[in-house]
């Protein structure tokens, strides 16, 4: 946890002090990091004790609160990973419709670019979900899918998912923009992609205004790329493709990725910290953990 903490950078620690009732955090990333490890401490009464003793106890606290068996003996290393293991499970599995839904606009796609498209999805998913495990199971299931839809239609499939979407309307831009976006390895938004994206929106009540403004910021981010790239050579020494390259930053510059990150993390933190309208220490500490899940992801990665 603590290695965590030292790779974090101003902004998040002095997010993280802000969350903890620091008005106005100090510029000091040293500080930072120490009001931070003194909160901590104070939060689990572990105060003035090693920070080894500090860890153990929240990771505990926290296994107990996500109903973790931790056999008698388990070292701290192991504790940590199966919390982390739990993170990504949990967070793959809040955004598994919205994935289905981007795997229903890549298989109707150009069916030579799926594997690529799909090395992409799973690239930008290591965002949320920092655990090679549980992305190789999303991934066997994505190839699945797309296998499955793109000789078949895939809308007679799709109600499972739409209606799990449509109850967390706070993920629908993010994932139709992230869907549209790694439609773009095709090098334009297809007929086909198209119509199916306008079906979905449709079917989660997005207005054609709305959604006309998703792919607009899509095609316009993806052209403002691609027509700045500038010819490279990749890790092997070929010609770097200035349609992935322009994808590739099309999709973490629309931003969907970080706002499906915030709301997973939220949702995973939200089960276990008690809607009440004084927090006790532990629900502080619970909701303070929620902006320091990248201790977690920054380790997996």
């Amino acid at each position: 946890m603590y290695t965590g903490l030292s790779l974090m950078n101003e902004k998040e620690l002095a997010e993280i002090t802000r969350m903890i009732g620091v008005q106005v955090p100090p510029s000091s990333k040293e500080v930072l990091r120490d009001i931070v490890s003194g909160w901590i401490a104070r939060a689990v009464k572990k105060e003035g004790r090693a920070q080894e003793e500090v860890e153990r106890t929240v990771l505990e606290f926290t296994a107990k609160m996500w109903r973790i068996i931790v056999p008698e003996g388990t070292d701290t290393n192991d504790l940590e990973r199966s919390l982390r293991l739990k993170m990504a499970h949990d967070a793959s599995e809040f955004l598994s419709p919205g994935w289905a839904l981007c795997c229903a606009l890549i298989a109707v796609g150009k069916q030579t670019n799926i594997p690529k498209k799909l090395d992409l999805m799973e690239e930008a998913a290591s965002t949320a979900v920092p655990s090679q495990k549980a992305r190789k199971a999303k991934r066997e299931e994505w190839n699945q899918l797309c296998q499955r839809w793109s000789t078949n239609d895939p809308t007679p499939e799709l109600d499972s998912y739409i209606n799990d979407l449509a109850a967390r309307p706070e993920l629908h831009t993010e994932c139709l923009t992230l869907g549209l976006g790694l439609s773009l390895l095709d090098g334009s938004i297809g007929f086909p992609t198209e119509r199916l994206y306008r079906e979905i929106c449709d079917r989660l009540d997005i207005g054609r205004g709305e959604s006309d403004e998703i792919k607009a910021k899509v095609n316009d981010l993806y052209w403002k790329h691609h027509n700045a790239a500038m010819p490279t050579q990749t890790k092997d020494g070929e010609p770097e493709d200035p349609v992935r390259s322009a994808t590739e930053r099309t999709v973490y510059d629309a931003g969907a990725l970080e706002a499906l990150v915030l709301e997973a993390r939220q949702q995973l933190f939200a089960s276990v910290v008690p809607d009440e309208p004084k927090k006790s220490g532990w629900s502080k500490l619970m909701g303070g953990l929620s902006g320091m899940s990248p201790f977690f992801s920054n380790k997996m990665k």
